[in-house]
């Protein structure tokens, strides 16, 4: 197999120098080409990082997306792989943050709320108390 090229292991990609030619220029039909090459293996790149299959997918498409934004900034093939594992890592762990954070959030406000609750019952509780200290002796 001589003609798989060494920095995506597959047989089915264009040469890779011609590939990041085109891709600088523009040409954005090798975007379809990487999008079809990479984006299963970013899904389950990411879909391992934070168990979650449609974020997964999202974030495999967000990262193609700044792929192309980013087009001129590569100047050998296999940074273009490089960075979109680099970039699907890192959404990846912005993603497990905002949820990490998100529950940290949630479970304090459940605890105010339930600081809340028990106050109101401590409050009813007195003023139990107090009424039944007012009714005449029976």
């Amino acid at each position: 197999m001589s003609h798989v090229h060494r920095w995506t292991g597959y047989p089915f990609l264009p040469d890779p120098a011609l590939l990041l030619k085109r891709l600088r220029a523009g040409d954005q039909s090798v975007l379809g080409t990487l999008f079809f090459h990479f984006y299963p293996a970013l899904c389950f790149f990411a879909e391992r990082l934070i168990s979650d299959a449609p974020i997964a997918q999202q974030i495999a498409e967000e990262s193609l997306g700044s792929l192309w934004q980013h087009r001129q900034s590569f100047h050998q093939p296999q940074e273009i792989k490089q960075f979109l594992y680099i970039n699907t890592y890192q959404a990846c762990n912005q993603f497990t943050r905002s949820v990490s954070n998100t529950e940290k959030t949630i479970t304090a406000i459940a605890c105010a709320e339930l600081f809340i609750y028990l106050s109101e019952i401590a409050d009813a509780s007195q003023w139990l108390q107090q009424r039944l200290l007012q009714l005449p002796p029976a």
